[in-house]
């Protein structure tokens, strides 16, 4: 694929992502976190599609956008957990979902089986990465024992993102479908 057409592919996922994340429910996350419509699917199906590098780059992007648009203004944290919760929450939360061609092997056809496994290790790292904010940015916070906040940490992170990753499966499945059909390479 040509460098031009994978840029212009770039802000048009960027986009597709800012708007997509806007349509959501917010339920009752009162710290972050929101199951969006589809809103994750971009920057997946950017990552198995143009690779693990344009992946990344526009989770980086979408992260930084909920950065400066999203609620963190509001909520009053020390240095430390600002610098947490921008560098977990954020950066790494959004950019490990562009790492989805790395668990797909290229030897692999890229097939619904194989994609959604590449969904499910990406969302696990998203969680991971969400856990760990959790406990360092809310654990002192909570003024209880470690074990506490990590329990609120996982029940909380899974609460949203479980749906989160079935409808990104969803959603980037139905859009590779057509590849499948073609039997057109992937990435």
């Amino acid at each position: 694929m040509k460098k031009n057409k994978k840029v212009s592919l770039f802000a048009f996922f960027f986009a597709l992502t800012v708007l997509l994340g806007n349509i959501k429910f917010s339920g009752f996350w009162p710290c972050g976190g929101s199951v969006s419509l589809f809103g994750m699917v971009p920057i997946v199906f950017t990552g198995i599609k143009l690779g693990p590098r344009f992946g990344v780059l526009l989770g980086l992007a979408c992260g930084l956008f909920k950065l400066f648009f999203g609620p963190l203004g509001s909520i009053a944290l020390n240095g430390f957990q600002f610098f947490v919760c921008v560098f977990l929450d954020y950066l790494c939360g959004y950019g490990v979902l562009g790492l989805g061609s790395v668990f797909c092997c290229r030897k692999l056809k890229k097939e619904f089986r194989e994609v959604c496994l590449c969904i499910f290790v990406v969302f696990m790292l998203k969680f991971v990465v969400h856990l760990i904010a959790g406990v360092l940015v809310w654990g002192p916070l909570l003024k209880q024992a470690r074990v506490v906040a990590v329990t609120l940490s996982i029940f909380y992170n899974a609460s949203y993102l479980i749906p989160e990753m079935f409808l990104t499966m969803l959603g980037v499945c139905r859009l590779l479908a057509s590849d499948w059909k073609r039997g057109t390479k992937l990435a």
